[in-house]
């Protein structure tokens, strides 16, 4: 066995991987829109960890508590649903049973199913869902009305 986990693990799969492992890598291959709002979702939520997690100090007043411990349940809200939502856009990029083919749609549903609220949402990741819907189609999407 070698030291390097994401070799073996690389090679393991090249060898026989689970056709269910093929059918999702293949699905997120066939969604470059997707791939593209989970990398700008991730980016927003590590760039949120950082700033949850206390590594170092910050310069002020409980620099060692995370927000929740010192009182902020919106920061919490906040970050639990960045993570929720990247989650879910994970799921939905690499499911290998969805037949949808229009990226934007399934975006979309995504956006609405999480009810996250848009603060939790990247701003290219909203306006790339966005495109071309007027204000009342937009909001349909985001309040949980079919579009």
């Amino acid at each position: 066995m070698t030291d390097d986990s994401h070799k073996t693990e690389h090679d393991l799969l090249a060898e026989g991987a689970p056709l269910i492992n093929q059918m999702g890598i293949d699905k997120g291959k066939s969604r470059p829109k997707m791939r593209e709002a989970l990398k700008a979702q991730l980016a927003m939520v590590h760039e949120g960890l950082e700033q949850y997690i206390p590594t170092k100090p910050r310069g002020y007043a409980d620099d060692n508590l995370m927000p929740h411990e010192w009182g902020s349940m919106d920061t919490y809200d906040d970050m639990r649903n960045s993570m929720r939502f990247a989650a879910m856009l994970m799921d939905a990029m690499l499911d290998p049973f969805d037949t949808e083919e229009d990226e934007l749609k399934v975006l979309r549903g995504v956006i609405r199913e999480s009810e996250v609220g848009l603060c939790a949402i990247t701003q290219e990741i909203q306006d790339m869902a966005r495109g071309d819907l007027t204000d009342e189609q937009w909001d349909e999407v985001v309040y949980g009305e079919e579009v």
